[in-house]
């Protein structure tokens, strides 16, 4: 028994080198790259809570983790629409401006011409109403999906 839990430790500490070796070439192949490289975050224990996360924990956790496992821009997110009429579905940039008057001329000026555009950038309620499936703000009280 003893040469048996000898050999996985072995094996664990040739696998925790190997790792260490993989995300020592994601480091070098990312300098000079402009995308920000975090290091790995696997747990809600790599990330400051004291262990497995449930339907109880805080929701401070809960984004927490859901942040450091799914990381895109922060200066701006795509939201997933639906339309009735055609029931087209896809993921749009939110902006401040959409569908105000006087701002926003769509759909006879494209969201990538208008000179209005003012994205949102993500924030810890973003992810809450991701995480909840929907907007308190928002008057349809439709899902409320975002995109990474």
């Amino acid at each position: 028994m003893n040469a048996q839990v000898s050999a996985l430790r072995a094996e664990l500490a040739r696998l925790d080198s190997r790792r260490a070796e993989l995300l020592e070439q994601i480091r070098a192949l990312a300098i000079g790259s402009s995308q920000k490289i975090l290091p790995v975050q696997s747990s809600a224990t790599d990330m400051g809570w004291p262990g497995p996360l449930d339907h109880s924990s805080p929701q401070e956790a809960k984004i927490r983790l859901f942040r450091g496992l799914f990381h895109g821009r922060d200066d701006v997110f795509p939201r997933r629409f639906e339309s009735a009429a055609t029931g087209k579905s896809g993921y749009q940039p939110v902006c401040r401006n959409e569908w105000r008057p006087g701002r926003c001329a769509k759909p006879k000026v494209k969201c990538v011409d208008c000179a209005y555009r003012e994205f949102v950038p993500v924030t810890d309620d973003t992810i809450r109403n991701h995480l909840s499936g929907y907007d308190p703000t928002d008057s349809r009280r439709t899902n409320f999906v975002i995109g990474v």
